[in-house]
């Protein structure tokens, strides 16, 4: 098995915690085509012996090196003297198909000790290598997005759906108890722009049988990203579909002066006019925070007009001239008197 770039894990109490879409590069055409001597992918991901996986150990904490290596659908992580989990793998795991290529994902918990139930709940996503599962990413509860309430998910099950993944599960509403999670909601994980990208977007809604088309959707000089895509390093500019170089650099430039030590920076692209407005945020490995981010091109040159925690200002957008449509669907903003408003550009 081979692992990805570790991250970190996320920590949960159990169950108490007309538009044109640019296609992108989908997942088949990274899976080795089968040759008449090899399984096919579909074979491999069947046949796998997933209660003997291997898992990377700091999936459970990030403080822990080295694999998990189940027996019978089971393991133990050991951090130092005072920490370490147990971990049981939810067998079998869901195989459908991901971007096109055949997929699994398999759900484990990795339950602190000790300590009555808290722990992490990864979800790792595999597709198929020549012979054996081979690991794309390992998705984490705070990965998934949070509830109205505050609260993480705690998935308890998962389906492919239009060649993604549907995740659902419950998460704590303002008056459960801590031992008992009612809420219900579901999110929804892709393989896009090279990577497995959640949609980090929790909903209460029934369960879709359909989701959104995602990739580039160009409509005159609008782009809208769905997902956005995250700039992780250089080669994700490519990702930009659509922007011309001057824009990509500038976005390489953000990203680059948000890196810190003991930290690295990701720059999120969510829309872009090419007359020159753009949307985005930032956000961290390991998490501390972040923001959304306007941009806007004056003078020939791109530039951040506002970092924001909350709502932008309408006086601050109007006198910049920032399209409505570059916010979103359905934008709003802060008068004066600070009353949220809806805003028409």
């Amino acid at each position: 098995v081979e692992h990805p770039r570790p991250r970190p894990s996320g920590q949960a109490q159990l169950l108490a915690a007309c538009t044109t879409a640019a296609p992108s590069p989908g997942l088949a055409s990274e899976t080795q085509a089968p040759t008449s001597e090899s399984p096919t992918p579909a074979d491999v991901l069947g046949t796998a012996d997933w209660s003997s996986m291997t898992l990377p150990a700091s999936s459970c904490d990030p403080a822990a090196s080295g694999d998990i290596t189940l027996v019978d659908g089971r393991g133990t992580v050991t951090v130092n003297a005072q920490t370490s989990y147990s971990v049981q793998a939810v067998l079998p795991p869901d195989i459908g198909e991901l971007a096109g290529a055949p997929a699994a994902v398999l759900r484990y918990s990795c339950l602190l000790n000790g300590a009555n139930g808290v722990g992490a709940f990864p979800i790792a996503v595999f597709t198929a290598g020549a012979t054996a599962p081979k690991l794309l990413d390992i998705l984490h509860t705070d990965d998934l997005g949070i509830a109205p309430s505050g609260s993480l998910l705690v998935p308890d099950a998962v389906s492919f759906v239009d060649e993604q993944i549907l995740i659902t599960g419950k998460y704590l509403t303002d008056t459960d108890p801590r031992c008992c999670a009612s809420g219900a909601a579901w999110t929804s994980v892709a393989y896009v722009y090279g990577r497995v990208v959640p949609s980090g977007f929790l909903s209460t809604d029934e369960p879709p049988t359909t989701l959104p088309v995602l990739g580039a959707q160009i409509n005159g000089d609008l782009i809208i990203y769905n997902p956005a895509v995250p700039i992780h390093d250089r080669a994700d500019l490519a990702y930009l579909e659509g922007t011309p170089d001057d824009f990509r650099e500038f976005i390489w430039s953000q990203k680059q002066g948000n890196d810190g030590p003991g930290s690295d920076s990701v720059i999120s692209v969510n829309r872009v006019r090419l007359s020159g407005f753009a949307r985005g945020s930032v956000g961290y490995i390991p998490p501390m925070g972040g923001a959304a981010l306007l941009w806007i091109k004056q003078g020939g040159a791109w530039q951040l007009l506002t970092g924001l925690q909350n709502t932008p200002g309408c006086a601050m957008l109007q006198k910049a001239g920032f399209p409505a449509d570059v916010l979103g669907d359905s934008p709003t903003c802060l008068t004066d008197m600070y009353d949220e408003v809806p805003y028409g550009g």
